[in-house]
């Protein structure tokens, strides 16, 4: 019996070491360029981002991003693409003195919205709103005691798109790759 007990009391005096010994924000804001590509086109836009931190491991995150291109044939024929996520989902981290690494899994939704003007007269226009989900994570790098660069973050994103236009049904999954670089304010606790 005794020995039973030295093992739980050994594993949780190890286990709580870390958690004891690594400080941690409690509120991350994030914001940054990022970049949408698949096989057929490449949009580029921005990020941001809110976490809040439950310890230095476990924290949940909302973001929102936007993609955009615009294509014009001789300022005649404008064609435009929007592409707007908002996805929320936990966070795993670890924190050192150098360095942050994270992985995620978000959760939420895209909004596709498109449209082609010729000499100034908007000719068509469509937009979807979708399920979507995204993958991915990154690697942060302290530069102050409230602030960090975020000099990669990958994700894969993907998203359930069905529209219509002048007729023609358009549905499917729509599989991104997304990158995106900028900078993090750390707010409460330790800035690691």
């Amino acid at each position: 019996m005794s020995l039973r007990i030295s093992i739980v009391l050994a594993f949780i005096s190890f286990t709580s070491i870390p958690l004891v010994a690594q400080d941690y924000p409690k509120a991350e804001v994030y914001g940054g360029y990022q970049r949408l590509h698949d096989s057929d086109l490449k949009l580029n836009g921005f990020r941001g981002e809110v976490a809040g931190n439950f310890n230095s491991v476990f924290g949940i995150v909302g973001e929102f991003g936007a993609g955009i291109k615009d294509i014009s044939e001789f300022g005649v024929v404008n064609l435009g693409l929007r592409e707007y996520t908002f996805l929320a989902g936990p966070r795993l981290s670890v924190r050192t003195d150098k360095f942050r690494a994270f992985v995620h899994v978000l959760g939420g939704g895209t909004r596709y919205s498109g449209g082609v003007d010729a000499l100034g007269f908007r000719v068509v226009g469509a937009s979807t709103t979708g399920f979507a989900w995204d993958f991915g994570g990154g690697v942060e790098f302290p530069i102050g005691k409230n602030i960090s660069v975020r000099p990669a973050q990958l994700d894969y994103l993907d998203s359930r798109i069905s529209f219509d236009v002048l007729g023609v049904g358009v549905s499917g999954w729509q599989r991104q790759l997304r990158y995106s670089g900028g900078i993090v304010f750390k707010f409460g606790g330790s800035r690691r």
